[in-house]
């Protein structure tokens, strides 16, 4: 078992491993206020949270995370073509990590 999870990491480890380099690529900053700060959160845009492909996550502070999670909709977030491009770098980093 503890090789398979040195091998196969669980989804929670496995996010636990790529947080850092999504607050990286993305500087730290919030997508909403611009907040920079090491204490941000790494959002699902789905709120999936096995779903950690590069174009579900994105950067928030802790005031705007909980401000989307209180808020309901259903319509996709439009997201500025910098973030995408931020996304794309991740996904990069995220494939060498596959």
């Amino acid at each position: 078992m503890r090789i398979r999870s040195i091998i196969v990491p669980p989804k929670e480890t496995y996010f636990n491993l790529i947080r850092p380099i999504v607050l990286y690529i993305f500087n730290f900053e919030c997508l909403i206020c611009g907040n920079v700060s090491k204490s941000n959160h790494v959002h699902h845009l789905n709120k999936n949270h096995s779903d950690n492909h590069a174009t579900n996550l994105i950067v928030l502070c802790p005031s705007c995370h909980l401000i989307v999670h209180s808020t309901v909709t259903n319509e996709p977030l439009n997201l500025p073509e910098d973030i995408v491009q931020k996304q794309n770098l991740l996904a990069d980093y995220l494939e060498i990590l596959e």
